[in-house]
């Protein structure tokens, strides 16, 4: 039997590290190009689909708002409100977010339900208008309306539940995979070593350093650590799988901020949010109107008819801020709620006049029924003021301080926040709703 030559085994030596080599690297390219596409459908997919289901839940929540309180007002201002959000809930439903990432099943039965629902408040607007008694509307309509909200509520955080449930499994499936190939890498490495291929050795030490991050980034981010993640050091498919990742954690930790530093009662972006903002705007030194929404006489108000009341009157003022940004506004409007009856709206400067007016003719226009008619009548209410003395309050208004970058440079936000302040307490000494727009310096 004829021995191999020394050529020979160093041929066959390096034959089986090419591959060896052949086949971890095929291996890790498709475990890196699965993993990619696992972590840009939790991107693309799934957290589209949270978002959305989380802008019709709220959106069905105003829908129910408007329905009840057209059973009580029956004005058409509320009908039209009801109509504006159905269509809201609509364009949802019909969006690709919502279409492609909700099982099919699940998407019919909610057009289904809607569309009951839908057909449940065309009978409530015909039965009110056949003048029927409001005891028999409301005995009639309000089981089935609440039947038909809860139920649709119901799938709808089925849905979130099931995206919820393909986002952790395509984070543990990241793990997994590149667990696998850490390990195989590993082997290869090992068996490179043994037939003295330093270069071999070098190049799956790399190869095996990646991957580790790769995992030990998907492992932290599994347990909800999106801070620290280490850095991707690789700059081919490797590369980009971990910035992919990073991007996923990024929009995951902003997600996680916005709602924990959402205001409680009206949903609105916070304190955080509206810094972040003002922050942006500041650094890109574009023209922007920075407004300081007030109520005048809120606490007297919230004093004499209780807390439900006053936070009635702020859902709606909310309202009133969203639908005149949609109405007037543009996609880069912000509206943001500090706390309290605090409100920020950020926009471009000659927005401010139509937004401002269209603002206070809503609110003035609206206030009067959130009062009692003997105290709308009279025109005050009597209530106690910060020094426990009985007082007469007039009627709310509404005041809008307005500070602009576009006469006067403005660098950081405690300028913004002196001149609001400033503007808001003169916006205030009115007898009536005002806004008033920073002069230039």
């Amino acid at each position: 039997m004829v021995k191999p030559t020394l050529t020979q085994k160093l041929f066959f030596g390096y034959l089986l590290m090419v591959a060896l080599t052949f086949f971890v690297g095929v291996y890790t390219a498709m475990s890196l190009h699965e993993l990619r596409r696992s972590n840009q459908e939790v991107v693309e997919i799934d957290l589209p689909l949270i978002d959305a289901v989380h802008e019709m839940i709220e959106t069905l929540s105003m829908q129910d708002l408007y329905a009840r309180k057209y059973a009580i007002l029956k004005d058409q201002t509320t009908e039209e409100l009801f109509w504006s959000r159905n269509l809201e809930f609509e364009q949802w439903l019909g969006s690709p977010a919502f279409k492609q990432g909700s099982p099919p099943r699940l998407h019919e039965r909610i057009l289904q339900l809607h569309s009951e629902y839908v057909d449940l408040f065309n009978r409530e607007v015909a039965w009110i208008a056949s003048k029927k008694e409001e005891s028999d509307v409301n005995n009639l309509l309000q089981g089935p309306f609440r039947t038909q909200s809860d139920e649709q509520v119901r799938i709808l955080r089925l849905i979130e539940q099931r995206a919820r449930e393909d986002q952790q499994q395509r984070l543990l499936l990241t793990d997994r995979r590149s667990r696998e190939s850490w390990i195989l890498s590993l082997i290869v490495s090992l068996a490179s070593l043994g037939l003295g291929l330093g270069f071999a050795s070098f190049a799956t030490h790399r190869i095996g350093r990646s991957i580790q991050q790769l995992k030990e980034t998907a492992t932290r981010i599994g347990r909800g650590e999106f801070d620290g993640l280490p850095p991707m050091e690789a700059e081919d498919v490797v590369g980009d799988l971990g910035e992919a990742i990073r991007r996923m954690s990024r929009q995951l930790k902003e997600l996680g901020e916005m709602k924990l530093d959402a205001n409680p009662l009206t949903q609105l972006p916070g304190n955080m949010a509206v810094e972040r903002e003002l922050l942006d705007r500041l650094r890109r030194q574009k023209p922007f109107a920075f407004c300081y929404i007030d109520l005048k006489d809120f606490k007297a108000f919230g004093d004499r008819y209780g807390y439900a009341r006053g936070s009635d009157v702020l859902m709606r003022l909310s309202q009133i801020l969203l639908e005149t940004v949609r109405v007037l506004g543009k996609d880069q409007d912000f509206v943001g709620h500090i706390g309290g009856d605090d409100f920020v709206l950020i926009t471009e400067p000659q927005r401010v006049q139509p937004l401002s007016e269209r603002i206070i003719s809503e609110f003035d226009r609206l206030i009067p029924s959130y009062y009692d008619r003997e105290d709308y009548q009279q025109g005050y209410i009597v209530s106690r003021n910060r020094k426990n003395i009985e007082e007469r309050f007039p009627i709310m208004t509404i005041s809008i301080a307005v500070v602009t970058n576009e006469r006067t440079p403005l660098q950081e936000t405690s300028e913004v926040a002196e001149i609001a302040a400033q503007l808001k307490h003169y916006a205030k000494s009115f007898e009536k709703s005002a806004y008033v727009v920073q002069k230039k310096s």
